[in-house]
C-alpha cells in the first residue's frame, strides 16, 4: 500500500523539486509564498487579538491592558476562540 501511495506522488514531488532547482539555478533562495502568505496572516490576525483586547480592557489597569494585549498577541487563534465563546456566545460585554 506504501509503495503505491510513493508511486502516486512521484510527480507531485518531482514538480517542486523542479521549480527549486529552478530558483537555486536563477541565483534566488528557493522559497515558497504561501510561508509568507502565512506569516502575514498570523500577524495581521495577531494585531487584530491585541486591538480587542485592548477595547475590551479599558477598566483594567496599565499594566493587566498590556500583559492582556501581549498574551493576545503571542496566543492570537486562541485569543480569537475565547472572544468568540465569552463575549460573542455567552453577551458578556466588554
Amino acid at each position: 500500500m506504501t509503495n503505491l501511495i510513493q508511486k502516486l506522488l512521484v510527480p507531485f514531488a518531482a514538480l517542486g523539486k523542479a521549480h527549486q532547482d529552478k530558483k537555486i539555478q536563477e541565483g534566488g533562495a528557493p522559497t515558497n509564498v504561501y510561508v509568507y502568505v502565512g506569516y502575514l496572516l498570523n500577524i495581521a490576525v495577531s494585531c487584530f487579538c491585541v486591538y480587542l483586547s485592548w477595547k475590551c480592557s479599558v477598566k483594567d489597569s496599565m499594566p493587566a491592558r498590556i500583559l492582556l494585549a501581549i498574551v493576545a498577541f503571542l496566543f492570537g487563534y486562541l485569543y480569537l476562540i475565547y472572544y468568540g465563546i465569552y463575549h460573542t456566545l455567552l453577551k458578556y460585554e466588554c
